[in-house]
């Protein structure tokens, strides 16, 4: 009696161990409930990040252009009076124009972006000195080292517009979320496509003209 009263508790004690194992192992079960669901708060922190940084590059760019723009217009105004080739005056003219219509566009695009036009459209310091520099040239000097100058300032143009308009090409991917961000994005793609096939065309004019003033 005594042996099967011990086998009976024996018994009954390990069903208990048994159903405590099972059940500690249902809690701690990677579908359980209590397990926090991150991946959709991740994934959208991570979409805000690349839609700041997105509007980041597109405020530097399109300031980089609007400084642009307004070293060459007045470095084409300095060459009305300082170049002696006919070939270089024309051209100084051309870049008057085209970067004048040019800043009026990207005006509209600086709005959209937030940022001050007025202040932007200013030749930055290293275009100031560029300007100083060949403020005291004249002839034969100047049109040498503006061609020179030009190819420089064209050849960084296409750098910078080139990821922009490549991303207009590719649909826009990785434009910003919200509306009235994409819709900055989008202006500045547009920009960048329409721009680029310019400043390629003002660079190769300045590469053929640098080769004929540099004989």
């Amino acid at each position: 009696m005594l042996s099967r009263s011990f086998t009976a508790f024996t018994l009954a004690a390990t069903m208990v161990a048994a159903g405590s194992y099972l059940n500690a192992q249902s809690s701690t079960s990677p579908g359980s409930s209590s397990t926090p669901q991150t991946s959709g708060s991740q994934t959208s922190g991570s979409q805000s990040s690349g839609s700041q940084a997105s509007n980041d590059s597109a405020r530097m760019m399109v300031q980089q252009m609007m400084e642009a723009n307004a070293a060459e217009i007045q470095l084409g105004q300095l060459a009305a009076t300082h170049a002696s080739s006919p070939q270089v005056k024309t051209y100084a003219q051309t870049m008057v124009t085209d970067h004048t219509q040019n800043q009026q566009q990207l005006q509209m695009v600086a709005q959209q972006l937030g940022i001050q036009s007025q202040t932007a459209a200013m030749p930055n310091a290293e275009h100031k000195a560029i300007a100083q520099r060949l403020s005291g040239l004249q002839g034969a000097d100047f049109d040498r080292e503006y061609m020179k100058a030009m190819v420089t300032a064209h050849q960084q143009a296409e750098r910078d517009l080139r990821p922009f308009a490549e991303q207009g090409l590719s649909g826009g991917q990785g434009r910003p979320s919200s509306s009235a961000a994409s819709g900055s994005n989008t202006a500045v793609t547009q920009y960048a496509s329409m721009t680029l096939s310019k400043v390629q065309q003002h660079l190769k004019e300045a590469e053929d003209l640098q080769k004929n003033v540099s004989k």
